[in-house]
């Protein structure tokens, strides 16, 4: 049978199940309707159609189409699958009968009323569209509504009909207030106008205008003015407008004061918001001057206080700042020691002249927590994996807000059915690491290079214990210690100059079979330290207020080049070693991973995609080396291509068909993409549709494994998978279960097709590999 044939069949066979699942689904719309009275109906759907669609692009579109979707005074019920109102289905079906507890829950946390259709809710609607445009500066806006009713299904469909017409735009900006210092600001200022460039006239840019204009006053000391003081005049001609920014004046003065702060008072044990007015507090003057500590008397600070005041950018009989507010509730805050941080300033009627006093109210967390996590995931060939982890964090481990962290995780794999069955558990990994984080630096910098952003230090050891039975084991010890800096919400920078690691592995008989049949992966396994250091910076951004979002993040590693230098000094006729049997590598590895994410196709579907690339390259005292196993790339698995099982795929177009155990494939070159389609599909209920794609290669020949290496066939040796998966959101967590399918090999088969299957008929169950997590895979 030709492929032509295969492809037609099975565009057939998923034709025929389409038409399955919507007579299933139309019948099940019956049964709902049946419950409506002679005169309900039920509102099917709401649909927006710009009439000028050809005057806005895609990305206008869809950023309005957000908020019109929120203008809605009524929304149809969620569908599973786009297609069944199954939350409706469980109203229904926990409104009958008998009450009993099932029902009762099902009712709450399952069930969803009818949404009943009403005309009453579309000429709401329709106002509420209209007054969203022209805020966004569409102000000959024209919004309609179209209903198409069935008498028959009791169900209405409404369209809402747009005409944006021409948007309205700032011509010219200018700046007036009576009090001229005020006036001389705004001037200086103008540069930095969000009301420049063609902008809208809408209320969305007229109100970060105002934001931005009473942040920068704020931070002259300007602690009481605030953005209603700011309006706007407009002259209008045809679509643009001359705009005049307007500052005016309180109304208990002539003119606006900057405050300078008298005191900071820092409340360190809260238990709520603010201070409890039935309780006693002291005040307990600090070493420096201007700052003072307020507790319940007969309590203690319980944190040194020269902690607290680094991490306090507030000052004393400095005017007062808006940015250092903000920097103070934000270091605080990443101290990680408080549930809550906030700032109150009140005026200092005690000193003559303009002068607030500052409070800083923090509300401890619990010192100490304990957390568990579990992990299982299953492929091919009956393979189990499972694991789970012990986490314990004290957030003040030597009263200086030290935040010591230790984990412990566990995992083992195991294999029922599989056609080896001389063991059940093919593997065991153990892993115990701990981290002591402190709130700033501990070795001496320039602390002045931060601004009031302080980086934090870190220093952690690991242990890590890998056996993967009758073929290997290794045994790592890694010591790191570096530094965290986020220069904002945004950008996190980690620098870690000190990464020590030491790795013993250990192989045995079944596995040394394949080492020796394979010199490239035997000189892999050596004892190896790995003495460098490495550097992580990373985005998290959100794009705009349309739903669209970003991460990226790149890792940089070098490691020997320390030993080499100490090795050419001190002993150049010889190469360095710990021990007799342990030689020190030198290399270099970088990994780029970038995430997109977009909700402004709909409220209720998220596209996500992601695409991840790395390599690492051997080089100085290790040219001719390959790369340390450990240290190697691998694809597969729970976060990876989820079609293949860790480590089982690739390098290149190379499989070992001989072999039937663990994976054990890794390669110098990563490159792998995912794409998926979030949707909700009632209550906590997740679907998702996705695409992985990717492989690992070698950079240098391999007799052993050949077509393994990198070359401009690469594309051809893209594996893809695909699948669904579903997942139950909690809140604090996602259990997900994602069900992947081979679609295409990194290898061609005897008539030199790729495909995993060439007809719809051949896909099998047994064939599904599966993917129980917690969280999303990217």
């Amino acid at each position: 049978m030709s492929v032509e044939k295969n492809f037609a069949k099975l565009l057939k066979g998923i034709a025929l199940c389409s038409l399955l699942v919507i007579a299933i689904s139309s019948f099940q719309s019956c049964a709902i309707t049946k419950h409506l009275q002679d005169d309900e109906l039920l509102l099917n759907s709401n649909e927006i159609k710009f009439e000028n669609k050809k005057e806005l692009s895609r990305k206008e579109r869809a950023a309005l189409s957000i908020g019109l979707e929120q203008s809605q005074a009524q929304k149809p019920n969620s569908k599973f699958l786009f297609l069944f109102p199954s939350r409706l289905w469980f109203y229904y079906q926990s409104s009958q009968g008998d009450t009993t507890e099932f029902k009762q829950w099902v009712n709450k946390r399952l069930s969803e009323p009818p949404a009943d259709y009403s005309n009453q809710s579309v000429e709401q609607t329709v106002e509420s569209m209209q007054y969203y445009l022209q805020n966004k500066g569409y102000f000959d806006a024209q919004v309609r509504a179209k209903q198409d009713t069935s008498s028959k299904k009791k169900r209405v469909n409404v369209e809402y009909i747009i005409n944006t017409n021409q948007l309205y735009t700032v011509d010219s900006i200018g700046y007036y207030s009576a009090d001229k210092h005020i006036e001389t600001i705004l001037k200086s200022i103008d540069s930095e106008s969000l009301l420049k460039g063609d902008a809208a006239v809408s209320n969305v840019n007229f109100t970060n205008e105002k934001n931005r204009i009473t942040t920068h006053l704020k931070n002259l000391g300007y602690y009481y003015f605030y953005p209603n003081y700011i309006t706007f005049l407009g002259d209008t001609t045809g679509v643009k407008t001359s705009v005049t920014v307007q500052a005016g004046q309180p109304q208990d003065t002539s003119k606006h004061i900057p405050y300078r702060i008298s005191h900071v008072y820092i409340f360190p044990k809260l238990g709520s918001a603010q201070p409890n007015p039935s309780v006693v507090y002291d005040t307990i003057p600090s070493s420096k001057e201007g700052y003072s500590f307020v507790v319940e008397q007969g309590q203690e600070i319980g944190i040194r206080e020269d902690v607290l005041l680094k991490n306090i950018p507030l000052r004393s009989n400095a005017f007062y700042s808006l940015k250092e507010e903000r920097a103070t509730v934000n270091a605080l805050g990443k101290m990680g020691m408080y549930r809550f941080v906030k700032t109150r300033f009140d005026k200092d009627f005690s000193k003559s002249g303009a002068w607030i006093s500052a409070n800083v109210f923090l509300s401890p967390a619990k010192k100490q927590e304990i957390g568990v996590d579990l992990e299982l995931n299953t492929g091919t060939n009956a393979a189990i994996g499972s694991g789970v982890g012990v986490s314990y964090r004290n957030r003040n481990f030597f009263n200086g807000a030290e935040i010591f962290s230790l984990n412990m995780e566990g995992g083992v794999e195991t294999a029922f059915g599989a056609n080896d069955t001389s063991r059940v558990i093919r593997a065991l990994d153990l892993k115990l690491s701990s981290q002591l984080l402190f709130p700033s630096f501990v070795f001496p910098f320039n602390k002045r290079l931060f601004g009031l952003n302080k980086p934090r230090t870190t220093v952690s050891l690991t242990y890590n214990y890998l056996r993967r039975f009758e073929f290997y084991n290794y045994s790592s010890l890694t010591l790191k210690a570096g530094y965290i800096y986020s220069k904002n919400n945004t950008i996190t920078h980690e620098w870690n100059p000190v990464s020590i690691e030491y790795l013993r592995p250990t192989t045995f008989a079944r596995f040394n079979s394949i080492l020796a049949n394979n010199e490239f992966l035997r000189r892999s396994f050596d004892n190896q330290l790995f003495v460098g250091s490495d550097y992580s910076f990373t985005v998290n951004k959100t794009l705009n207020f349309e739903g669209e979002s970003m991460f990226f993040k790149t890792f940089v590693a070098t490691s020997g080049n320390f030993l080499k230098a100490a090795d050419n000094v001190i002993n150049p006729n010889n190469d360095f070693s710990l021990f007799s049997d342990t030689e020190y590598s030198q290399f270099a590895l970088l990994d780029v991973d970038l995430r997109y994410y977009n909700k402004s196709f709909s409220r209720n579907v998220t596209l996500a995609a992601r695409i991840n690339s790395g390599i690492g390259i051997s080089y100085g005292h290790s040219v001719n080396e390959p790369l340390p196993y450990v240290k190697q790339f691998y694809v597969g698995g729970a976060t990876s291509i989820r079609a293949w099982r860790i480590r089982e795929l690739g390098p290149g177009s190379f499989v070992d068909l001989s072999y039937d155990g663990i994976p054990y494939q890794t390669g110098n070159f990563k490159l792998q993409a995912s794409a998926e389609m979030r949707f909700n599909m009632g209550a906590w209920v997740e679907g998702a549709f996705f695409v992985d794609a990717g492989n690992i290669w070698l950079l240098k020949p391999d007799p052993d494994r050949p077509n393994a290496e990198l070359s401009n066939q690469f594309f051809k040796q893209i594996a893809i998978g695909s699948g669904f998966g579903l997942r139950l959101d909690f809140s604090y967590f996602i259990i997900r279960l994602d069900l992947a399918y081979k679609l295409r090999n990194p290898f061609p088969d005897g008539d030199g097709n790729y495909a995993n299957y060439t007809s719809f008929n051949q896909l099998k169950f047994s064939d599904t590999v599966y993917n129980l997590a917690i969280g999303y895979p990217f």
